[in-house]
């Protein structure tokens, strides 16, 4: 079988970023120039595959990309061993086994040593922080930020860039003035990428590989995936193992069936934990109900109890990531998640949308 055309992770060489060339220009020049940037974006629209293709194309004598995937690390000292280590390489245990101090001295001690390193030996640190809305669940993760503040916005050597999800955390630390990091950072919110692009893509790829779709079909597994870069790429090579030489909207959607159920892991662990008032709130909006959560009536069909407990919902829900606001609009962020949860809430006889 010839190499699939298209990737399920991420791509460090950047030839798999498709429709991103604003953005990454954009990042580049922030990086060179010292202005540090966060990227905010919902999950999945490609913010790990644009720092990663950024450190591919800095790397060299004066510029050193660090790149730290902060979706494992639970704590201060954690992510402080890994910034430690990222920068320190070898001498790292040697550093950390001489760490005497508190945690909040340690990380003030760590956050300062690649402008230590970086003007002592006279290159740029780029470090990109991914998944940086973790820092939300660390016992002491106000405390960091403060640090971060402190010292990050005095350095000269070193660019910091964040990513993280459009969440009210990643939100609240650059909104308003008294925002930890407002006006140290440069907030580039990744739009979705053009049904266009992908469309032309999709179909160069295929026919790259000795395959063809139509315009209809590659729109479709744009469409189905509601635009998101991770499950437009993943369904497209699914669709694309499916089909032998031409694309039928049967392999469309059987590989839409694979995505489900590839997916499905994640998006039962997604709902494990809602309460009953919650799922009633997803059901809700899964029957096209986006907006009047508290009128009487809607409150009785769905069983949402009170004004007062839609507002517990809403909040909690927007704090998981489950949801999203466009507007007076109330919308699951996840498209793919959507139709799956739909498809569970009729299995479980509920009935049609409406």
């Amino acid at each position: 079988m010839k190499d699939i055309p298209f990737i399920f992770n991420h791509d460090s060489s950047g030839s798999h970023l498709i429709g991103r060339a604003d953005e990454s220009a954009e990042l580049e020049a922030n990086a060179l120039s010292g202005r540090h940037t966060a990227l905010v974006s919902c999950r999945g629209a490609g913010k790990t595959a644009l720092l990663a293709s950024l450190c591919a194309d800095l790397a060299s004598d004066e510029v050193k990309p660090v790149s730290i995937d902060m979706f494992m690390i639970r704590s201060v000292s954690e992510f402080c061993r890994r910034l430690a280590e990222a920068v320190l390489g070898n001498e790292a245990q040697e550093y950390l086994a001489s760490a005497g101090e508190s945690e909040a001295g340690f990380a003030a001690s760590v956050l300062q040593l690649p402008e230590l390193i970086a003007q002592g030996q006279g290159f740029r640190y780029v470090i990109c922080l991914d998944e940086f809305q973790q820092i939300s669940i660390f016992r002491e993760g106000n405390a960091l930020l403060k640090h971060m503040r402190r010292i990050c916005g005095g350095q000269q050597s070193v660019t910091w860039i964040i990513a993280g999800d459009d969440t009210p955390f990643m939100r609240g630390l650059f909104r308003g003035r008294s925002a930890v990091f407002a006006r140290l950072f440069s907030v580039l919110a990744l739009p979705d990428i053009q049904a266009s692009a992908w469309r032309d893509e999709i179909r160069r790829r295929y026919e790259a590989s000795g395959k063809y779709i139509s315009s209809e079909l590659a729109e479709r597994i744009v469409d189905v995936s509601g635009g998101n870069a991770a499950y437009v790429m993943r369904l497209a090579g699914l669709v694309w193992m499916r089909a032998n030489v031409v694309v039928s909207e049967q392999d469309v959607d059987d590989a839409f069936l694979d995505l489900l159920c590839l997916e499905e892991p994640r998006f039962r662990r997604n709902v494990m934990n809602l309460t009953f008032y919650q799922m009633n709130f997803l059901r809700a909006l899964c029957y096209g109900v986006h907006e009047g959560f508290t009128r009487r009536d809607v409150m009785a069909r769905f069983g949402l109890s009170s004004s007062a407990n839609v507002s517990i919902i809403v909040k909690a829900l927007l704090k998981s990531g489950l949801i999203r606001t466009d507007g007076r609009r109330t919308l699951i962020a996840d498209a793919v998640f959507e139709r799956w949860l739909c498809a569970e809430f009729l299995r479980a006889g509920f009935g049609h949308q409406s």
